[in-house]
C-alpha cells in the first residue's frame, strides 16, 4: 500500500496546463525528487534511526497492540473532497495495530454522512482515506520497508532522507519520498511524488507541534500542500490512545 499510496488527492485541477509546465522540467512527465547528490547510504540509515529514536523508537511503536488516533480535518480542495468522499470539514478516528495483525477499524463522518466500521470495508474513498491519514501521522515509524535508503544534502543545517523502493530512479509506480527533520531529530515534514495520481505531481507535508503517550510522539498538526504553495488538506491529531503493550512473544520484528 505505502508503496503506491497517493497521500492527497491533487490533481484533476487544470491538468492539462500542469503537465505542459512539467513537460519542460522532468523527461516523460516524471516527477523526479532524487537528490544531486545522492548521499551515503550507511549516512540514511543511521539517521533513520535516530529519527524514529527521537520519537520514541520503532520498538516501542511495534510493541503496542492497538493505537488510536483521534483526528479533525479541512479539505478546502475539491479533488481531495471527491477522492476521500467527505465534505470540507470532517472528523476521523482510526483504530489499528501497529502490527498489522488486526484488521483497521474508522469512523469518519463530515456531517452528513458517517461511516463507522472495518477500513476493508467502508467506500473506496474512505478506504483511500484511512490508509492516507494512517501513513501522513504514522510516518516516522511508517516508511520501515523501504530499501533505498540515503541521506540527502541538509537544508538550514538539518539532515534530510531520501527513501524508494527498488531503485531511486523515478518509477511510475512507485513513490519517492525525502524526510525532513529537525534540530531534535524528529520530522518537520516531507515531500512525497504522488504516482497514484499522476507521474508528474508531488506532495509536501509540513508538520507543527507534538503529541506525546508514553514516549511516544506523533505530529500534532500536519499540512499537506500541492507542490505549489496551495493546502489541499490539513489535519489536527485531537488525542493518541496506545493499547496495551503485547506480549513479548507476540511482538513482530522493525
Amino acid at each position: 500500500m505505502i508503496r503506491r499510496i497517493a497521500l492527497v488527492l491533487v490533481a484533476l485541477i487544470a491538468l492539462a496546463a500542469i503537465a505542459a509546465v512539467v513537460a519542460l522540467k522532468t523527461p516523460l512527465l516524471r516527477r523526479d525528487l532524487t537528490p544531486d547528490p545522492l548521499g551515503d547510504p550507511a549516512e540514511g540509515r543511521a539517521t533513520v534511526a535516530r529519527m524514529q529514536a527521537a520519537h520514541g523508537g520503532l520498538d516501542r511503536w511495534l510493541a503496542r497492540s492497538w493505537v488510536e488516533l483521534e483526528l479533525t480535518g479541512e479539505l478546502p480542495a475539491l479533488p481531495v473532497r471527491f477522492g476521500f468522499d467527505l465534505g470540507e470539514r470532517a472528523t476521523l478516528t482510526l483504530r489499528f495495530d501497529p502490527c498489522d495483525r488486526a484488521p483497521m477499524t474508522m469512523r469518519a463522518s463530515d456531517g452528513e454522512h458517517t461511516y463507522d466500521g472495518p477500513v476493508a470495508d467502508a467506500p473506496s474513498g474512505n478506504r483511500f482515506l484511512a490508509h492516507s491519514i494512517r501513513h501522513l501521522f504514522e510516518m516516522p515509524f511508517a516508511m520501515r520497508t523501504a530499501d533505498i535508503v540515503h541521506a540527502a544534502p541538509p537544508v538550514d543545517g538539518h539532515p534530510r532522507i531520501f527513501m524508494s523502493w527498488g531503485t531511486a530512479a523515478p518509477q511510475m509506480d512507485v513513490d519517492q519520498y525525502i524526510l525532513e527533520l529537525g534540530a531534535d531529530g524528529r520530522m518537520t515534514g516531507f515531500e512525497s511524488t504522488v504516482r497514484g495520481v499522476a507521474p508528474f505531481l508531488m506532495a509536501d507535508v509540513e508538520y507543527t507541534d507534538m503529541i506525546e503517550r508514553d514516549g511516544l510522539a506523533l505530529a500534532a498538526h500536519a499540512s499537506v500542500g500541492d507542490g505549489a504553495g496551495e493546502v489541499v488538506h490539513a489535519w489536527r491529531l485531537d488525542s493518541m490512545t496506545l493499547g496495551a503493550p503485547r506480549p513479548t512473544d507476540d511482538r513482530c520484528a522493525p
